[in-house]
């Protein structure tokens, strides 16, 4: 469907009297807007002189090894340089390079970085009131054939740094964390699994390997479907990758276009715009300030792997860019695993009108195929985890008939975006304020070859997406704070085909829908610094969803079903498939931050969830089975899921024990239930028939062992670092019988021993436990057994100098060392019952995905 046609329904649908459509909403979300508004009113009462106004963090970098404890420094820039010394504003650089000032008044400063073996580097940063100045060093060594000290700042207005970043995730009285990806060219990082594997509340469970539609857990959320397409909002740019409808495609996210992900669990996503119990993750791309130079990586390895990555950037004085493409391909291990391949470019233009204006377009192109081998049952699982379901095959198997039917997905990409963003200086009352705009168009090719018993799925959609949000941050309330007001809304119009699946071919249309999706939010947030320690933050967003199917199958009484022993086609009747909701929300949220130490905070939070449908909820096929086609085809009538979370946490950012630990608990009503059939298929999703609970916690432990064990005390010394992330998931139904949840693990753990030389060396050891057995039916009947597997990686870098090349690092890294067979995943069903014909057992169903077998990957980055 035409832009156009997107643009005027988007008109008419949101007019303020269009009946039925915004309600008592608007009201709602006026006097809460404007109860937020007073905080916008200046005030001249400060809780005391010496709250915290301004932060700068940054990182320091060396030719080689690491800056930690160099000495980091703010002067007034009017003062002699000899006031550094006196100055009480400082930080000592972290183990990661990284350093923190916070509680700086706004002005003119120079910061000053001095460590001992290496020139002094000095530059001049100015802070703002309730804003993040970002400034990256790089010292040299203290010798002068090296040259002058290089210092990069400046960042921009539109993208922020990964240190800017980090800072806006610690302010989150609650689960947040900040994903770096830089390290990125030193790691075969192409999938979602891997960059997140080592976050707190996140578990990413593979289907197939390579690039094809993990499951991405975070609390739970939206993890029942088969494959997972809600429950998240998936974000490019700070620009959302989920249609208007909030359903996504998992394998569209490149990790590799990314400099660091911001993942925001549960009801702390107010900023991004995440509503759902899971949240929200962002997947931030470098720009020509952030990534200059040219870099190229390839990578080769098992599975006939093969992988490529190239980027380039240049900032100019108003001007910067950046371009990036990357190109990878894998076979899988399993039988009809191959053809795996997806291609993604990326390229985002930035330019400074000013100091205090930006614009910056984005463009984005991406394509993705894999095949789909599909699940298999406990025994063939055990017996040959690369065999594929051959149907049903008495008394083996029921499954489909993979060899025959040839399920796969093909999906493409195309999305341009825009964002501007005007800052003011500080005005007389000491307030300053900035705003930001942007707007995205998003189009997308997805289709979705299932076994005969669903169908081939067809869809086109067209999605365009407007935000807008003013911030200021200024005294208020008796102290110093933020405040944040902001709209957005986005408009999908999806065009859905359903086809027989022919024996591995399309075959004929048995349905054709017209969909129209919208959501448009309001939300207005108020973070308030109350002296040097304690922070109070309280936000509220209204939502306003649509989702609207008509009929467009010129004859629903006479819809084909594919029949495959046969090769024939018979017919079923329904009723035209429409439908038209409206779903409304409000999504208040509190929360306290302390400050214990300087790096160490207490959190605690209430947050709201809420979570209408998605198309692929509302409307699928039924009824079909191994040998013949779907033969029901009408929507479903469902509530949106709603629910509240109570978190308490803790994190440590600096230090040699650091730590991140949330606990949380949530109380779902309505929650949406996504369950396979019991042939496989798409499913069908129902609202669960009573409360359920979802409570957990999440931590993330990072623990320097040892340093100076075998470098000479000439340089940098060498380290011995633990890391491990483990999540409790306790899932339930809220009855006397309190059956699990199926979809996700009770605990999960995974740990890493890293050893890092300072001559550039680096080698990492690591685990993956599931201990304890998974039910995969919410009956709690069929489970997935527990697993181990290990694994290792090293890597070796090689400095700037190298044959002029700048930076050149090679590395390995393999997975599964012992060749563990397991499952890594499975569809997720209600209850598998014993199925006919005899002597069939509900054993014999076809429920795991095995995981991956041995695999090693070798690669080489050269950066300049």
């Amino acid at each position: 469907m035409a832009p156009r046609r997107l643009v005027s329904r988007f008109v008419s649908r949101f007019r303020l009297n269009a009946p039925g459509t915004l309600g008592e909403l608007p009201l709602a979300l006026a006097l809460v807007l404007g109860g937020f508004a007073l905080c916008w009113v200046p005030t001249q009462t400060s809780f005391s002189q010496d709250v915290r106004t301004g932060a700068v963090v940054g990182t320091v970098g060396v030719p080689s090894g690491s800056a930690a404890g160099a000495n980091v420094v703010l002067r007034d820039a009017d003062d002699a340089p000899a006031a550094a010394g006196q100055s009480r504003l400082g930080d000592a650089v972290g183990d990661g390079g990284r350093f923190r000032i916070a509680g700086v008044p706004p002005g003119r400063y120079v910061l000053r970085v001095t460590l001992v073996g290496y020139e002094r580097a000095e530059q001049p940063v100015q802070v703002r009131r309730g804003d993040t100045t970002s400034v990256d060093v790089e010292l040299r060594r203290d010798r002068a054939r090296l040259g002058e000290v290089t210092v990069r700042g400046g960042g921009s207005l539109t993208q922020q740094s990964t240190e800017a970043a980090a800072e806006q995730v610690r302010q989150v009285p609650g689960g947040a964390n900040l994903v770096s990806l830089q390290d990125r060219e030193l790691r075969p990082i192409a999938t979602v699994a891997s960059a997140l594997e080592d976050e707190p509340g996140v578990v990413v469970q593979e289907f197939f390997g390579g690039n094809d539609q993990p499951r991405i857990s975070i609390r739970g959320a939206g993890l029942q479907s088969n494959p997972q397409s809600r429950g998240l909002l998936l974000m490019h740019n700070g620009f959302p990758l989920n249609f208007a409808d909030g359903s996504f495609v998992t394998g569209l996210v490149e990790p590799r276009m990314a400099r660091h992900a911001e993942v925001y669990r549960g009801g702390n996503a107010l900023g991004p715009g995440g509503a759902t119990l899971g949240g929200a993750i962002d997947f931030v791309a470098p720009t020509g300030r952030s990534a200059d130079g040219p870099q190229l990586k390839l990578t080769g390895g098992s599975y006939r792997t093969a992988s490529g990555h190239a980027q380039y950037g240049w900032a100019g004085a108003n001007t910067d860019v950046f371009v990036m493409g990357t190109g990878h391909r894998h076979d899988g291990f399993r039988q009809t695993n191959d053809e795996g391949e997806r291609l993604t470019g990326h390229a985002n233009v930035g330019y400074r009108w000013d100091d205090n204006l930006e614009t910056r377009v984005y463009g984005t192109v991406a394509t993705l195929g894999f095949n789909i081998p599909g699940p298999l049952n406990k025994q063939q699982l055990d017996a040959d985890p690369t065999a594929v379901s051959r149907g049903v095959t008495p008394p083996r198997s029921l499954g489909p008939n993979v060899p025959l039917d040839r399920p796969r997905r093909e999906t493409e990409l195309y999305r341009a975006a825009t964002r501007t963003t005007w800052r003011t200086g500080a005005s007389a009352s000491g307030h300053e304020v900035s705003v930001r705009a942007g707007a995205a168009y998003q189009y997308v090719e997805d289709d979705f070859r299932f076994p005969v018993g669903t169908g081939v799925r067809s869809t086109r959609s067209h999605d365009v997406t407007l935000n807008l949000d003013a911030r200021r941050a200024g005294a208020v309330l008796g102290g110093e704070g933020t405040s944040v007001l902001g709209v957005s809304a986005t408009l999908g119009d999806m065009d859905r085909g359903y086809f027989a699946n022919e024996r591995g071919r399309t075959g004929r249309r048995f349905a054709d829908n017209e969909m129209q999706a919208s959501t448009v939010r309001a939300f207005a947030r108020q973070r308030v610094q109350f002296g040097t320690r304690l922070a109070a933050t309280a936000s509220i967003s209204g939502i306003l969803a649509r989702r609207e199917i008509d009929e467009a199958l010129s004859s629903t009484s006479q819809r084909a079903r594919y029949v495959a022993p046969k090769d024939k086609y018979v017919s079923f009747a329904s009723s035209p498939a429409t439908l038209d909701e409206t779903y409304r929300g409000l999504r208040p949220a509190v929360g306290l931050q302390y400050a214990a130490a300087p790096a160490l905070d207490l959190f605690a939070g209430v947050t709201r969830s809420y979570e209408p449908p998605t198309f692929n909820t509302l409307l699928s096929p039924s009824g079909g089975n191994p040998k013949k086609g779907p033969g029901q085809f009408q929507p479903r009538v469902l509530d949106a899921q709603s629910g509240t979370t109570v978190e308490v946490g803790t994190r440590r950012t600096r230090g040699r024990l650091q730590w991140d630990v949330v606990a949380y608990r949530t109380w779902l009503k309505n929650e949406l239930l996504t369950t396979a059939a019991l042939f496989g298929g798409a499913g069908s999703t129902s609202n669960a028939p009573v409360r359920t609970i979802h409570q957990g916690l999440e931590t993330h432990v990072d623990l320097r062992l040892l340093d100076g064990m075998l470098a000479d005390g000439s340089g940098a010394p060498d380290q011995l670092a633990l890391e491990a992330t483990y999540n409790l998931n306790d899932f339930y139904f809220d009855t006397d019988a309190r059956n699990q949840l199926a979809g996700v693990p009770r605990h999960r753990l995974h740990a890493q021993l890293t050893y890092d030389h300072p001559v550039g060396l680096s080698v990492t050891p690591d685990l993956t436990w599931m201990p304890q057995r998974t039910p995969t039916d919410h009956a709690n009947t069929i489970y997935q057994s527990p697993y181990a597997l290990l694994g290792a990686r090293a890597h070796y870098t090689v400095g700037p100098g190298w044959l002029d090349a700048g930076q050149l690092a090679v590395f390995v890294e393999a997975e599964n060392l012992t060749g563990t067979t397991y499952a890594s995943s499975y569809l997720v069903r209600d209850q598998v019952p014993n199925p006919p014909p005899a002597p069939l057992t509900s054993a014999d169903v076809t429920s795991f995905i095995p995981g991956q077998g041995r695999t090693l990957q070798i690669g080489v980055t050269v950066g300049w």
